[in-house]
Parts: C-alpha cells; structure tokens; sequence
C-alpha cells in the first residue's frame, strides 16, 4: 500500500493519501503526532504477535520432540521384545535346528540371552 503526504506549511491542513484514498487532516504537526503514535503502537503489536509466535513455535516443536522420543522409547521396548522372543523361540529349536541357521543367527541369540556362544560343529 502506498501511502503520499502532501504538506504546505505547519499551520495548514495536510492531503494523507493512502491505498488511492485522500483523507484531509488538519495540522502537519498533528498529523505526525498521530503517525508516530500510530507506529508505535504498530511496532509493539509487531512485537507482542512476533513474541507469541515464537512462544508457540518453541511449544510444538517441544511437543514434537516429546512424541518423537515416546515414539523412540515405544520401537526400542517393542524391538526388545520382540529380540527377545525371537531368542526363546530359537532357544527351544532341537540341536539340529539350531546348527541349521548360521553362526551369526546363534551369535546375536547368546547376547541376548547373556551366554558364552556354544561352539561351531
């Protein structure tokens, strides 16, 4: 918006064109008295909603953060569990089924059940 001040002394009346429109207002000196009002209550509600916007970015991205590591904490328990069963079930197979799957299978099996890996055949 383009706004055109047209002054002829401090004592007359001022021309204020704003967006096309010509508003006539009485004193120059008035009139800057009103703009810088004006401007300055602009600025502090510039800054107010500029302040409160960042106050409620800070919360969401704090709120992300927390169903970031609910959702973290939430996989690491179900891959735990899931690890878990896996060793029991591979625990319960025959000696034979166990020699069937590889060494590396049998390996991460003894971490998690906390044993010394029996040795290769």
């Amino acid at each position: 918006m383009k706004a055109k001040i047209l002054m002829t002394s401090a004592f007359s009346t001022t021309l204020l064109t704003i967006g096309g429109c010509d508003i006539v207002i009485g004193r120059t000196e008035d009139l800057l008295n009103k703009l810088q009002k004006n401007s300055t209550q602009m600025i502090k509600e510039a800054n107010f909603k500029i302040s409160e916007t960042h106050r409620l970015a800070q919360e969401r991205v704090e709120a992300a953060e927390k169903r970031v590591k609910e959702v973290e904490e939430r996989a690491t328990a179900s891959r735990k569990l899931s690890v878990d069963e896996l060793a029991n079930a591979f625990w319960d197979l025959s000696d034979e089924d166990k020699n069937a799957f590889t060494g590396n299978v049998k390996q991460e099996v003894c971490k998690v059940k906390k044993i010394t890996v029996p040795p290769s055949n």
